[in-house]
């Protein structure tokens, strides 16, 4: 057989478990299979596992409905958020909303605020579209890597609530201090727990990690 990666000559290379035949291409060092019985290699399910995830489909229902493992669907969920390159917003003299969210990474049954973190994210006011998001504890530190993305475009107002860490990090001149008028990205909060199985608030859904969090999120808003 020739090698589905780089149509080189292959060589037979012992067998799996199965008992099927395995070949090796010695030019791109790769084994392969002639014919495969997984759903995982017939078809492409990265276009379904994108739909799925986003209109609030949890990672067991997936590998359910789709015929593979939960792990391959996490592996899967990873590898194209990585593939997802981070906008580049060339928009200038615009206005932002940006506000807070909080959500839970591990078990909610446990007690105490250890597990929980914020999601902060800015929408454009004009498109309702995300344009910057950041994970973690509501920090000076989590909450600038979100108001430093939008200074780049040097935006016309930024929009928030009383939060008082937003003082010290935007200018006074951009900056607007009204809870009438992030009304935009609040709503957008209910969309997000309503969408993301893992973010819904009164549920037993909860993300494990937080990088799987964010896997969900990069596809959600960008991808």
């Amino acid at each position: 057989m020739y090698c589905k990666y780089c149509n080189s000559s292959c060589i037979k290379k012992g067998r799996q478990s199965n008992g099927k035949q395995k070949y090796y291409c010695k030019v791109c060092n790769t084994y392969q299979q002639d014919t495969y019985s997984s759903k995982i290699y017939t078809t492409d399910i990265n276009p379904m596992i994108k739909l799925l995830n986003n209109i609030g489909v949890g990672v067991r229902k997936m590998a359910s409905a789709l015929g593979v493992s939960p792990t391959t669907i996490l592996r899967r969920l990873n590898e194209i958020s990585k593939n997802i390159e981070y906008p580049n917003f060339l928009e200038t003299n615009q206005s932002y909303e940006v506000d807070e969210m909080r959500i839970v990474i591990g078990r909610k049954a446990r007690k105490g605020e250890e597990n929980h973190y914020w999601l902060v994210y800015a929408i454009n006011k004009a498109s309702k579209q995300v344009v910057a998001y950041s994970i973690g504890r509501r920090t000076n530190e989590v909450i600038n890597k979100v108001i430093k993305k939008l200074l780049a475009t040097k935006p016309k107002h930024i929009y928030t609530d009383g939060l008082g860490q937003y003082k010290s990090l935007i200018p006074k001149s951009i900056h607007v201090v009204n809870k009438y008028l992030i009304n935009t990205i609040e709503r957008m909060h209910l969309t997000l727990r309503m969408d993301l199985k893992r973010l819904s608030k009164y549920s037993i859904c909860y993300s494990r990690r937080m990088e799987m969090l964010d896997a969900s999120l990069r596809i959600y808003f960008w991808g």
